[in-house]
């Protein structure tokens, strides 16, 4: 099992910066996690695949609301997909994200980029 979180996490990795973790680049000791571990979190729409976020400004457009709001809310969601791609693949299997947590948190994280979570709160109230 801890090896299907370390798959995953290096999935994700690949993903949301769409390099392949045997690309060209990564060699001499750098990695595909290296890599991003390396600009993480401030760096991490350096991180990201270009294609990615212009479709997702592309998205935002087409929706009414504040646009830095919007950003901001991409931001965050970003961060914490990328953590869980740093944390899903350390090396040691001990300090891994068991998968059950992993899928925890991509429910949260799905819903707060859709607003379900807000949504919520304001049906509460």
């Amino acid at each position: 099992m801890a090896r299907d979180v370390y798959s995953y996490g290096i999935l994700l990795l690949e993903m949301f910066t769409g390099k392949s973790p045997t690309g060209d680049m990564f060699k001499d000791g750098l990695s595909l996690r290296k890599f991003v571990e390396l600009g993480f979190p401030e760096q991490v729409m350096d991180i990201i695949d270009p294609f990615l976020l212009l479709e997702s400004e592309l998205r935002a457009t087409n929706n009414i609301g504040n646009d830095i709001d919007k950003k901001r809310q991409l931001l965050e969601c970003l961060v914490l997909l990328v953590r869980i791609g740093i944390v899903c693949s350390v090396e040691s299997q001990r300090e891994r994200m068991e998968m059950g947590y992993v899928a925890k948190e991509m429910n949260v994280i799905r819903d707060k980029y859709l607003g379900v979570g807000i949504q919520r709160e304001r049906d509460t109230k």
